[in-house]
């Protein structure tokens, strides 16, 4: 298929498109803010990064840890979007 050919909806496409971009921007968004939220607590609240939680591991660890966590949940929204768009945009006639 050509990626320049019209599409029998233009709007629905086109509302589609939208909502991926506005998708894309706040998932990005969010995980940029939690990464710099990373690295700014361990520069400027040193000492809450360093409050031991049990034994020898602390907040900033635990905190570097759950990066892992919120980039899993941050793929599972975008795959559970993407599975909405692609039934959108396998509705329309082509």
């Amino acid at each position: 298929m050509n990626p320049h050919e019209t599409h029998g909806d233009d709007s629905a496409f086109e509302r589609e498109v939208l909502r991926h971009r506005r998708t894309l921007f706040w998932l990005v968004g969010a995980f940029v803010a939690y990464y710099f939220a990373l690295v700014l607590g361990a520069a400027y609240f040193q000492e809450f990064f360093a409050t031991r939680v049990f034994g020898r591991v602390n907040v900033g660890l635990l905190f570097a840890l759950s990066q892992y966590v919120f980039g899993g949940l941050v793929a599972w929204a975008y795959v559970a979007r993407m599975r909405i768009t692609d039934a959108v945009m396998g509705s329309l006639k082509v």
